[in-house]
Order: C-alpha cells, then structure tokens, then sequence
C-alpha cells in the first residue's frame, strides 16, 4: 500500500495516452455507489486521479460477486485512463471466476489532450550517494554475454536509483516561457559547467563563479 502512489506516478508521468486497469481491490463511492463502499486504496486512487486529471473508468455493475453471501458485491476491477477518457467498459458475465471479465472498447479518434504540468524533480546528490552504495565496482567481463549482462545490470541501476532520487509534483499551471536573454544565461552556464566536469580546468570554474546566475 505504501508505495500504490509512487508506482503510479511512475506509470503515468511520462506516457501521453496510457491505460492502467486490472484488479486494484479499491473502494470509493464514485464507482461503487451501489453500497457506499470506500477503503484506504481507493481513497488514495480517487485523489491521485483528481489530481493529475486522470479518469476512472468502471462499469455501474459490479465486478466482483463473492461466493459468501455474507459479503457484498463490489466494483474493485476498472481502469484508470490517461489522454483515453473516450473509452468505454461492459462487464462480460461468462466465466465462472467471482471476478467478471470486462471488456474495454477505446475511440481513439476522439483522444483527450493529456494534462502536461506533472514534473519530476531529481535530488542529484541523493542520487549519487545511492549509487555509490549500489555498485560494487567493475565486473568480471570475459565474455560477451557477460559484457550484455554487466550493461543491463548498470542500466537497471541507473533507472532504479533515479526513480529512488526523485519526486513528482503537479505545476497547477505551465511555467511561463523564459526570455531570450535569460535562456542565453542559463545555456552559457550550463556549457561551462560541462566544459569544467570534462576539463577540470580552474579557469572555467572561476568563470562559472563569476557568472550571474551562480549562487
């Protein structure tokens, strides 16, 4: 449960049209307003739609009837949509499982423009500490399926601990577009403080002190 919204957030941010559906055994009264049923996951759902403006979509009917009749039926298998909100849902009743199928039908001729304000920011120093700690050092390469196996494992770790270094946060509205000028200056500072990790040169990094925008 601790890491629901983080797995999502990582599903969604960086997808334009996206489709998230299966059986995510959360209850909330906006699909299953049959019984008024809710629980901690799909409180935290209904939220995290609302706020990166994603839809649920789940059928009126519900999806799962348990054997006992002691419990009731509930609506814990949906989807969630991103930029596909023109999709449709139908509960097929034909299989024997308390789950019942569902069939989902997408329009993509009438696609919904996808909320593109969800940033991610990466704590670099974080970053860098956590893969100090990640990887041992250099592995014994002879062959090469070893050479394939050693890249895969590095790349996987590059992701994984950018993934453990960062946070996404909502903009509630697009960051105006800089000025020229500004840009010029964000862009010469960046190339110097390239120049300076490749060179080491003490020159450009007293330049890049000098320059405006250093802190």
């Amino acid at each position: 449960m601790q890491n629901l919204i983080p797995d999502l957030q990582k599903i969604f941010r960086d997808r334009n049209n996206c489709l998230l559906l299966g059986d995510f055994n959360a209850k909330h009264n906006t699909w299953n307003n049959r019984h008024q049923i809710q629980n901690q996951a799909g409180r935290e759902i209904h939220k995290f739609a609302q706020t990166y403006g994603l839809e649920i979509i789940a059928p009126t009917e519900p999806t799962r009837i348990p054997v006992r009749r002691n419990k009731r039926p509930s609506t814990i298998d949906f989807c969630i949509a991103k930029g596909l909100a023109n999709t449709s849902v139908t509960v097929v009743e034909e299989l024997s499982s308390d789950h019942h199928p569902l069939l989902f039908n997408i329009y993509p001729d009438n696609l919904s423009p996808p909320r593109n304000n969800f940033y991610k920011f990466t704590n670099w120093e974080k970053f860098q500490e956590i893969l100090h700690h990640s990887i041992d050092g250099n592995p014994i390469i002879s062959t090469p399926e070893d050479l394939d196996t050693a890249a895969a494992n590095f790349t996987e770790t590059i992701q994984r601990t950018i993934n453990q270094s960062s946070t996404c946060k909502l903009i509630p509205h697009s960051p105006l577009p800089l000025p020229q000028p500004i840009r010029t200056i964000i862009q010469t500072k960046n190339r110097l403080r390239k120049r300076w990790q490749d060179t080491r040169d003490p020159r450009i990094k007293q330049a890049s002190k000098n320059h405006p925008f250093h802190p």
